[in-house]
Parts: C-alpha cells; sequence; structure tokens
C-alpha cells in the first residue's frame, strides 16, 4: 500500500493474517474527530485475545 512506512506494512500484514486466522471474525474502523489542527484519527482493531497472537504484532515496545 503507498504511503506506508515498512513498519507500517508489517503491522498491517501481521494484523491482516491474525484477523484472517480465525474466520474474519475481527475487523477494524477509523475514527475522526475535529482537533488541533485539523481532524484527529485513531485506528480501532478487533484482534483474537491470544496472548502470542498480540505478542506477535509488531509494535514499537
Amino acid at each position: 500500500m503507498p504511503g506506508l512506512s515498512p513498519g507500517q506494512r508489517a503491522l498491517r500484514a501481521a494484523v491482516t493474517a491474525a484477523q484472517q486466522a480465525q474466520g474474519a471474525r475481527f475487523g477494524g474502523w477509523i475514527g475522526l474527530r475535529p482537533g488541533n489542527p485539523g481532524l484527529r484519527r485513531k485506528l480501532y482493531l478487533e484482534l483474537p485475545g491470544a496472548p502470542e497472537t498480540l505478542a506477535a504484532l509488531p509494535l514499537p515496545r
């Protein structure tokens, strides 16, 4: 996906794989609200709650 950093692409791939491994029962959405300056964005993700799934995500630590 254009415009994403390598780290963002890796996270996107890991989240997609975790969601699909559970039969696509999980999803995500983006929230927007007025902020200073412009719009503030928040990404919400539904993921399987297994600790190994969450620990495998390439998040900054």
